[in-house]
C-alpha cells in the first residue's frame, strides 16, 4: 500500500458528480464536458448504453456511469452531463445524472484495487466541508468496455 500524497501543484483537480453516491473523476481525463441532452434513454431505462451521440463528425457512445458503478439513477437533473474521455481507440461518453462541481483535490489516497483491494480515494472541498470520494479512472473503464464489446462480437 502506498501512502497518501498531497496534490499541491494544481494537477489534482477533479470533477465530482452524484451517481447517486458522489464520486470523482480526474479533470485531466475528461476531453470535453457536454450537456446531457434528451433525458430519456434511447435503449431503455435499464440499459447501461444511454444513447449514441454525434461529436466531431463521429459517433460517441454514451454509457450510464451510475449503472457502471453499481448505482441506479432515480432521476436525471438539469445538471446532468456527459464526460467525454479518449479511450485509446476513440472517444467514449459517460453520462452522469448530476454534475456537482470541479474542485481541487487535497489528498489522493493511492490504494491497490487488484485482488479485491480498496478503490482509489480523493479528499476534496473546503476545510469545513471536506469529503472523501472514490476516484474513478474513466480511461481504464473505457478500455474495459471496449474489450467487452470486442469479446462479445467475436
Amino acid at each position: 500500500m502506498r501512502r497518501a500524497t498531497p496534490h499541491d501543484d494544481g494537477s489534482g483537480s477533479v470533477i465530482t458528480s452524484r451517481l447517486p453516491v458522489e464520486k470523482a473523476v480526474p479533470k485531466e481525463r475528461a476531453v470535453k464536458i457536454l450537456p446531457y441532452g434528451e433525458r430519456e434513454a434511447l435503449f431503455g431505462p435499464d440499459h447501461r448504453l444511454r444513447r449514441i451521440r454525434g461529436l466531431r463528425g463521429r459517433s460517441l457512445p454514451v454509457d450510464c456511469l451510475a449503472r457502471l458503478t453499481g448505482g441506479k439513477v432515480d432521476r436525471i437533473t438539469d445538471a446532468a452531463a456527459v464526460l467525454v474521455v479518449d479511450g485509446g481507440d476513440g472517444l467514449v461518453g459517460f453520462g452522469v445524472p448530476q454534475l456537482r462541481s470541479i474542485e481541487r483535490a487535497h489528498w489522493r489516497h493511492d490504494l491497490p484495487i487488484a485482488g479485491g483491494g480498496r478503490p482509489e480515494m480523493v479528499t476534496v472541498g473546503e476545510p469545513a466541508a471536506r469529503r472523501t470520494l472514490e476516484l474513478l479512472d474513466l480511461v481504464a473503464r473505457a478500455g474495459r468496455l471496449r474489450a467487452e464489446a470486442l469479446a462479445a462480437s467475436a
